[in-house]
């Protein structure tokens, strides 16, 4: 839990947010671990993957869906804390296969992975 200021005013966050790793000049992504269960029912780990390719979707405007792809950041998460476990990862690629591995732990609100796995194929993100 930390305090986080927005135009002076301080904001107590729960959500510990690992560095931000830079894959590509198209894509970084950053692990967010949630020990609240308010929001998804239990304590989250996320993959949070930042797509600045132009997909032409921007979730504030499109019909929300799982299965997209949107510009900016797209949630993949987990039930329980596994921020030690992609901690350990070295790329992104090794998240996404760390996250595959886990399907079984998939949270109900998460993107749905392979839709960015179909996505990075087609337009050669890394």
């Amino acid at each position: 839990m930390s305090i986080e200021y927005c135009n002076g005013i301080p904001i107590l966050t729960l959500n510990t947010v690992s560095k931000t790793f830079k894959e590509s000049d198209k894509v970084s992504y950053y692990i967010s671990y949630n020990p609240s269960s308010r929001d998804y029912g239990c304590d989250t780990t996320a993959l949070v993957i930042v797509n600045n390719i132009p997909t032409g979707k921007d979730f504030r405007t499109e019909k929300l869906t799982n299965k997209f792809v949107w510009n900016g950041e797209n949630f993949y998460i987990l039930n329980g804390d596994h921020s030690s476990a992609f901690s350990k990862c070295n790329s992104l690629q090794e998240c996404i296969e760390y996250y595959k591995e886990n399907l079984d732990k998939v949270n109900r609100l998460s993107s749905d992975i392979e839709g960015w796995i179909e996505f990075i194929k087609e337009n050669k993100v890394i």
